[in-house]
């Protein structure tokens, strides 16, 4: 359930991510388009799928010890998984942005828009997985009695 849970996560947060950033600049160009039936739509949709892949990538292992830790301190509550989605997301682009050098600075609004997606990988997450963290290591009623 862990990794489906990721791969959920990560493909909500790659739609997510591809509709925060490129939507200003697609407002003007599918203004008078209807994203059911055209294949505007279904660009944008691949879009996202494609940075889902790429945030499940740089996101893999820092999520993997995220993950690791609320199992092993069984946090199933929502709003833990909702924090640690979002630090996630923070570490990641820290260490990307610190990676990548240069004199770059990512705007207030670009960190904001990376926060939330996150928090909707966290919120997605725990739908899947994160509500019953730590389940695996409860004993069974028959060993317990």
């Amino acid at each position: 359930m862990i990794l489906i849970g990721f791969t959920f996560a990560v493909i909500a947060a790659g739609m997510f991510l591809s509709f925060g950033l490129v939507s200003e600049y697609f407002a003007e160009f599918f203004a008078d388009v209807d994203p059911r039936t055209s294949i505007e739509g279904v660009s944008i949709f691949m879009v996202g799928i494609y940075m889902g892949l790429h945030v499940g990538a740089m996101a893999f292992f820092p999520a993997m010890i995220v993950i690791a830790i609320a199992e092993l301190m069984r946090w199933r509550g929502m709003i833990a998984n909702l924090l640690l989605g979002g630090l996630n997301a923070l570490f990641v682009v820290g260490v990307m942005s610190s990676t990548i050098g240069g004199d770059q600075k990512l705007s207030e609004n670009t960190l904001i828009i990376l926060l939330a997606t996150g928090f909707i990988a966290g919120f997605v997450y725990w739908v899947f997985a994160g509500r019953k963290a730590g389940a695996w290591m409860d004993k069974p009623a028959e060993l317990a009695a």
